[in-house]
């Protein structure tokens, strides 16, 4: 199926991201539920500490990411909403011990993956859409 040249092929950069970020939480949600169930206790998966909770958070923001992935506008407002929440939830995760509860664990491995990603889709939310084959 080919494109046609006015309409050209999106290279934008927060479509890419979205898709990225929204295929990696939906595979940490799944393993994360299938490894420790819905009222299981927290366990470590890959290098992270794994709850019932983030991983439930994990999941709804993978799916949800991944059904506004369709558009570069949606994927630059999804981007926009998500990256602060991340960089949020990094540095709440840091400051903490684990006593807010599972979804702000303590474990620095997590709260560093939140910040990275937060401050990467900041950074992919700011730069202007590019396409090719589009004229002018």
């Amino acid at each position: 199926m080919s494109v046609p040249a006015e309409q050209g092929l999106s290279t934008d950069l927060p479509s890419r991201y979205v898709r990225i970020i929204a295929a990696w939480f939906m595979i940490l949600g799944i393993m994360g539920l299938l490894l420790v169930g819905f009222s299981g206790d927290a366990r470590s998966l890959f290098w992270m500490l794994i709850d019932p909770v983030s991983s439930g958070l994990h999941l709804a923001i993978g799916l949800v990411g991944a059904g506004m992935s369709t558009t570069p506008t949606r994927a630059r407002a999804f981007a926009m909403v998500i990256s602060p929440l991340l960089i949020i939830w990094g540095l709440v995760g840091l400051a903490t011990d684990g006593s807010l509860g599972d979804w702000a664990s303590g474990d620095t491995q997590v709260a560093g993956m939140h910040l990275v990603i937060g401050l990467v889709g900041v950074a992919a939310a700011s730069v202007p859409s590019r396409r090719i084959g589009a004229s002018g």
